[in-house]
């Protein structure tokens, strides 16, 4: 009977030396885990400054479409404007030429000078309003 405890002995002996070796697995696991971790956050604080940089390019980016959007619309009022005007200057124009068709043959020639001329200034005024310097 002393060989069943030889044999009791053996395997605890046994279980003993293979519960260390897991422990010295594990420890071994837990290092490997603590650099993955250590690897990761580093890679994540570069990520994340890098989307912060992003995050503020996409929001000065916003800011000025907001400014270019402000400024077109200062130049469709400039333009809405200068159409106004034109048509002030048309409707002014056809009043000029009404009040020319009353009027004598020699104020009409005198008249009919004056809306050529206003009409090539008008035009030339036009013509240059859109026109590009340097072009």
């Amino acid at each position: 009977m002393w060989w069943f405890y030889a044999v009791i002995a053996l395997s605890v002996a046994v279980f003993t030396g293979a519960l260390v070796w897991l422990i010295f697995k594990v420890v071994d696991v837990m290092k490997s885990v603590n650099k993955l971790v250590l690897t990761v956050d580093e890679s994540m604080r570069s990520t994340v400054f890098e989307v912060n940089e992003n995050l503020k390019n996409v929001k000065q980016m916003t800011g000025d479409m907001s400014s270019v959007t402000g400024d077109i619309k200062a130049l469709s009022s400039s333009v809405r404007e200068v159409g106004d005007s034109v048509r002030n200057v048309g409707a002014s124009m056809k009043k000029i030429f009404s009040a020319a068709q009353n009027l004598s043959t020699e104020a009409v020639s005198t008249i009919s000078g004056v809306k050529t001329g206003i009409k090539t200034g008008v035009e030339g005024f036009l013509k240059n309003l859109f026109r590009v310097p340097g072009k």
